[in-house]
């Protein structure tokens, strides 16, 4: 009787643990989509483009001007490999894999289709090469440390990060809404509106 009690509690506490990641999963592509597709945004008119455009050269203008932006990519899809490492305990690796590279191709494919962005190549190369590096990482992290104690740290850190990160981006969306008509102007537009006759 103790041992089955035991066995159920274990269950209940693995089947809150797996609830939790995958929330912290949800979370994260949230983040993720706002940062790829409105690039924390609430205007959705800052992200539309005069003309849908599609670059099929990998790596293409890297060395003049996208050498950040690029790094940027790889490092922000690396804990979409660490979370699915977590929340999929079974799927093999290639399969991981592929959702990182299909989930980076529709990304690509709505910026293409709504004009909300540059569909590249280069970013659906970065962000599934950055998302294969999660995978890699836990799979190293693994080695030496047990699956119950590295989900957790994986969990605990992202949730930390992604609310911290939400906090400060929800303050400023207040503010700006909250500020008055006559207050801060940007420059770009207050100069060309005293340029005006």
């Amino acid at each position: 009787m103790a041992k089955m009690l035991k066995f159920v509690t274990f269950n209940l506490t693995s089947m809150r643990a797996r609830a939790l990641y995958k929330a912290v999963l949800a979370l994260y592509l949230f983040v993720l989509l706002w940062l790829v597709l409105f690039k924390f945004s609430l205007d959705l008119s800052v992200t539309e483009y005069p003309a849908r455009t599609l670059n099929l050269i990998p790596f293409a203008g890297i060395p003049n001007d996208n050498l950040s932006e690029t790094i940027l990519n790889f490092i922000t899809f690396i804990p979409l490999g660490l979370l699915l490492s977590v929340c999929l305990q079974q799927a093999e690796l290639w399969r991981k894999l592929t959702l990182i590279f299909v989930l980076s191709l529709v990304v690509e494919a709505i910026q293409f289709i709504f004009i909300i962005g540059i569909a590249d190549i280069t970013d659906l190369a970065t962000n599934t090469a950055g998302g294969f590096l999660g995978l890699l990482l836990y799979a190293a992290g693994n080695r030496h440390i047990t699956k119950e104690r590295l989900d957790r740290f994986i969990a605990t850190t992202s949730t930390i990060l992604l609310t911290s990160l939400l906090g400060i981006l929800l303050t400023g969306t207040v503010r700006f809404l909250t500020s008055p008509p006559g207050g801060t102007m940007p420059v770009e537009r207050f100069e060309e509106k005293s340029m005006r006759p």
